[in-house]
């Protein structure tokens, strides 16, 4: 409703009151002035993206935090990084893509192929099409990443499996003196909290299930381009689900935190396990097998900057609806 509202106030500048408001968001042209106040004042007040002002109208304005804004009004730089490998500091960047979005919109778009200064292992210019004589005339990373740095400013930072691509990013930005400490968001870890049951959370079998365009895989812009839709489908799933404004999406994200059952030391005595638990597992319980993880490029077959996830089952497309 947030979302809603904010629509319509933005595309009346100069303010709207309870009923105009009411009969544009509910079709509703014969609605009271006070069933209009009743119906929606509990989502416009003490809310940081409305006011009122004086004369009784409600206007959009910029909340103080950040993690107020509502989604529509956040801009995301859904990003990708091609690299020669997984571990730091041997392995470079050799291509950034990225796409700028919001309000549900593409707004730009950033590519560059970059020369990581070392050999492109084959299994890698197998996987990406990209190899020495192709980077050999391009800019090093010290020239792209300021560009990229000024593209994303103020943006947060959206990646599939972000763990890996930001950590080349606060890397090589440290050594530039470059800051990525935006907020950020993978879309791997909130298609498994949305989609818990889909078993496989691999970029190209997510937009798959989800009848999302997908374009050629295994390249910066092409992936960052997949990604940016992917995290749109998501968003528009979340809404439904009340998370409307972008503090509610970094903590969804986050989920809940789990918390394991005290023992009692009669319980502990009479559990198998107890002298020995594995790791990771309550003693109570025998440990359940940890299920393989959706997206990491390092244990991929395939190369070091590879498949996004090791390969699972692939899951009835009723989990995605």
């Amino acid at each position: 409703m947030k979302a809603k509202l904010s629509k319509v106030l933005s595309e009346h500048p100069a303010g709207l009151n309870y009923r105009g408001m009411a009969m544009r968001l509910l079709k509703a042209r014969d609605i009271s002035d006070d069933v209009s106040q009743k119906v929606l004042s509990p989502f416009l007040l003490h809310e940081a993206n409305f006011v009122c002002e004086e004369n009784g109208l409600w206007r959009t304005r910029e909340p103080q935090d950040p993690r107020d804004r509502l989604l529509d009004r956040v801009t995301f730089v859904i990003f990708d990084l091609e690299t020669t490998g997984s571990k730091l500091p041997g392995d470079r960047i050799t291509e950034i893509g990225a796409v700028k979005v919001r309000g549900g919109k593409p707004l730009e778009e950033f590519q560059h192929l970059v020369n990581p200064g070392r050999y492109i292992p084959w299994s890698v210019q197998r996987l990406t099409g990209i190899c020495d004589t192709t980077v050999q005339d391009e800019p090093p990373v010290d020239e792209i990443l300021p560009l990229f740095s000024r593209f994303a400013r103020g943006a947060v930072l959206v990646a599939h499996n972000a763990a890996f691509d930001l950590r080349f990013l606060a890397w090589e930005g440290k050594r530039l003196g470059l800051d990525f400490s935006h907020p950020s968001l993978c879309t791997c870890r909130l298609s498994r909290r949305l989609f818990g049951n889909a078993g496989d959370y691999r970029l190209g079998s997510l937009a798959g299930h989800l009848g999302l365009r997908v374009g050629r895989r295994h390249r910066a812009l092409f992936d960052a381009r997949t990604t940016s839709r992917l995290l749109l489908a998501l968003l528009k799933r979340l809404e439904e689900r009340g998370v409307e404004v972008l503090g509610d999406l970094l903590d969804y994200e986050k989920g809940p935190k789990a918390r394991r059952p005290k023992a009692s030391p009669d319980q502990l005595r009479s559990s198998p396990s107890c002298g020995s638990p594995r790791r990771g597992c309550s003693p109570l319980s025998a440990p359940s097998r940890r299920p393989s993880r959706g997206s990491n490029r390092a244990s991929s077959p395939a190369g070091p900057s590879g498949s996004r996830g090791a390969r699972g089952p692939r899951s009835s497309s009723s989990v995605f609806r």
